[in-house]
């Protein structure tokens, strides 16, 4: 079975995904998929789902 829900950030739209720090579901406009991470949880490390992601090798960006 199938349960449609709206982004816990903005909403509006559509469930795409869940955060994989928090669990929030949410949308693509509020889901990175590169770090797996939602807008809120990107913003609490400086970072923007648009700005670059690129880090030095054997750095890992983001460490729980």
């Amino acid at each position: 079975m199938s349960v449609a829900s709206l982004c816990e950030i903005c909403g509006s739209a559509s469930v795409e995904d869940a955060c994989d720090r928090c669990g929030r579901l949410v949308c693509l406009d509020h889901f990175d998929p590169s770090t797996g991470l939602c807008g809120k949880c990107l913003a609490e490390f400086g970072k923007s789902k648009e700005e670059d992601q690129e880090r030095p090798d054997g750095i890992d960006e983001y460490q729980f």
